[in-house]
């Protein structure tokens, strides 16, 4: 019985280990650029995602046909494609109010009313008029309408 309780220790040991690693060294590399990711193809984003289950799958050591939805809840990571949506706004926040560089703070311009409104105590920001979807997904437009 004592070495059934140690091999499932040193196999639980092993498992946060290669989490860890795989947390602390190789998941900030994937979302390094998450908010240049944002705006890609589809289909230019299948290839990370396929790195990232290869991930999910070494860390935990699971067959190539174990469901994602299973893996994620393992591991209590979200997909990939949740954390490049969580990290937009997080990345939004910053620029607003850290002092990000003024390339990136430029299309931040607050909106003003001259008139007394519900919402005049908020931020708010001006967007700009777009007419075309390749404009929609450009910084200026995206970042002040999220």
């Amino acid at each position: 019985m004592e070495s059934v309780c140690y091999i499932t220790l040193e196999i639980a040991s092993v498992f946060s280990i290669w989490k860890k690693i795989a947390e602390e060294l190789l998941l900030p590399i994937m979302d390094h650029c998450d908010t240049v990711y944002q705006n890609a193809l589809k289909s230019d984003l299948a290839s990370l995602n396929t790195a990232y289950n290869r991930l999910c799958r070494f860390v935990l050591g699971c067959p190539f046909h174990t469901r994602q939805c299973t893996i994620y809840n393992t591991l209590k990571w979200p997909s990939l494609n949740v954390r490049r949506h969580i990290h937009w706004p997080q990345f939004i926040f910053k620029c607003i109010h850290f002092n990000y560089p003024p390339y990136l703070q430029q299309y931040f311009v607050p909106y003003t009313t001259n008139y007394q409104v519900r919402h005049s105590t908020q931020l708010y920001f001006s967007v700009p008029c777009v007419k075309t979807l390749i404009r929609k997904r450009d910084f200026r437009f995206k970042a002040p309408s999220a």
